[in-house]
């Protein structure tokens, strides 16, 4: 990713934070945090932890707030707002993404697990406190467990897409190395794993 990118990636997710009023702590993760962004092809992914109890339409609110912003060069925003140690919502909103508004619940909690863990590593703040200050760690079991479900919803859902084979290249790249990564930087590694065995073979 070039500086110029991840600049321009990093300012639209504070904006993405400004439009959405006041917020405990608010994070970029994703490809922005681990420096595989793609302009024109990669999510905007902010977490943002909200005080007290939001209630529902406060939460409609918000998401329209947030679907209000520009998030250019990213194709879209993928918003996770936390209350209570919750996920209460989830907004997908931009011209590259399948436009959506979800609440607590309403999706498989594996996406947020491994959200968390590779934040762990990665999540850069953009309000309020460290991400380490907020959120507690994701446990081995906890990761494993997200992993395996991750695997089964992309053969179910995206068999042999490119975002299927991306994602099982940056959970073996995790198995191995203990590390998170971008999806292009698991490719890679990836890539370079198979050349040296073949060297191996020889």
């Amino acid at each position: 990713m070039s500086i110029v990118a991840e600049r321009t990636a990093l300012a639209a997710a504070r904006e993405v934070v400004a439009a959405l009023g006041e917020v405990e702590a608010a994070y970029a993760i994703g490809s922005v945090a681990t420096g595989g962004f793609e302009p024109g092809a990669s999510d905007l992914d902010v977490v943002v932890v909200l005080a007290g109890e939001p209630t529902r339409e406060e939460l409609v609110a918000l998401a329209e707030r947030a679907r209000s912003v520009d998030v250019a060069p990213a194709r879209g925003l993928e918003l996770v707002a936390y209350a209570g140690g919750r996920v209460v919502l989830n907004v997908n909103t931009g011209p590259g993404m399948d436009e959506r508004v979800r609440f607590e619940g309403e999706d498989p909690a594996f996406w947020f697990v491994l959200d968390r863990a590779s934040a762990e590593q990665h999540a850069v703040a953009l309000a309020g406190p460290e991400w380490g200050d907020v959120f507690a760690p994701v446990s081995h079991a906890d990761v494993l467990g997200a992993l395996a479900a991750s695997l089964r919803w992309h053969e179910g859902n995206e068999p042999a897409s490119r975002n299927t084979l991306l994602n099982a290249a940056r959970t073996w790249r995790y198995l191995e190395t203990g590390e998170w990564s971008s999806k292009p930087e698991a490719a890679l590694w990836l890539l370079a794993r198979v050349r040296r065995r073949i060297e191996e073979a020889r």
